[in-house]
């Protein structure tokens, strides 16, 4: 493959992440991690395509722009992520803040089944 091949997959990739990454759910951590070390190899082999090519440096201008691209993205995945997170923990603590008696009973309620569980087992 050459430079041009290189670099169209990468952008087919990379357009690809971006899409998914404006849902409002992002994709699962593995898929992102997935996609994110391809377009890393990817990369670097358009790095090295672009080492041999007559127009080198224009065509390392265009691989550092990918890399700029890509990093951005990356670092906009993980600070989503942090955000989902972060409101995830929030959500729980003001729920448990608001209504301690309903969450002390569901805590209650899980003990006792588990509980039945556990006897239903050892008569057994």
């Amino acid at each position: 493959m050459n430079f041009e091949d290189f670099a169209q997959k990468f952008e087919v990739l990379y357009m690809e992440l971006r899409g998914s990454v404006t849902l409002s759910e992002l994709p699962a951590t593995n898929v992102t991690s997935q996609k994110i070390s391809e377009l890393r190899r990817l990369y670097d082999r358009m790095d090295i395509a672009a080492s041999n090519m007559p127009n080198r440096f224009a065509a390392k201008e265009k691989t550092r722009k990918y890399w700029t691209d890509l990093m951005n993205l990356d670092g906009e995945i993980k600070e989503r992520r942090r955000q989902q997170e972060r409101a995830s923990l929030l959500e729980e603590s003001s729920l448990a803040r608001r209504k301690p008696e309903e969450v002390r009973l569901n805590v209650d309620a899980e003990l006792e089944y588990r509980q039945s569980i556990d006897v239903r087992v050892s008569k057994d």
